[in-house]
């Protein structure tokens, strides 16, 4: 009998501690930041090339008063070249930069908000790639399409 009521009265605390089904409600949403870069699909050294950087936050286009920065490094190096950005409004910017000789390059983006800080990396090939870049290159996109074929 003693076991029986013991029973109920867990049966009754598991009962009274259920979630509510709305609690993600309570809690702040974190904005969405999306970015798209825009590069020539041939880029050439040691031409200037122009690009445009597309910034939404919550699918808005951002508020040119944000922090954004363009690093560019050639891969495997640890010097990075820092970019001056123009804001043209409605969350465009753009940028130009002449990348020296042919290669694999980094870009990276630096973009803070009130509520985040993202710095998301796009590698470009630049003119002529050695076999060893190309197999670099091959590889970075193979895992690119396997972590986004899930979405």
């Amino acid at each position: 009998m003693k076991k029986g009521w013991i029973l109920v009265f867990l049966l009754m605390f598991l009962t009274a501690c259920q979630l509510d089904p709305n609690t993600e409600e309570l809690y702040e949403k974190t904005a969405s930041i999306h970015v798209n870069t825009n590069l020539p699909s041939h880029i050439s050294s040691p031409k200037e090339q122009a690009f445009r950087i597309f910034i939404k936050e919550n699918n808005q286009p951002i508020q040119a008063s944000s922090d954004i920065k363009i690093g560019v490094s050639k891969y495997g190096e640890d010097i990075q070249n820092v970019v001056k950005t123009e804001s043209k409004g409605e969350g465009v910017y753009t940028a130009s930069y002449t990348f020296p000789e042919d290669g694999l390059y980094d870009i990276r983006l630096e973009v803070k908000t009130a509520g985040q800080h993202i710095m998301p990396t796009k590698r470009v090939a630049v003119g002529h790639l050695t076999e060893e870049e190309k197999a670099i290159l091959q590889n970075k996109q193979k895992k690119e399409k396997q972590t986004h074929s899930h979405h």
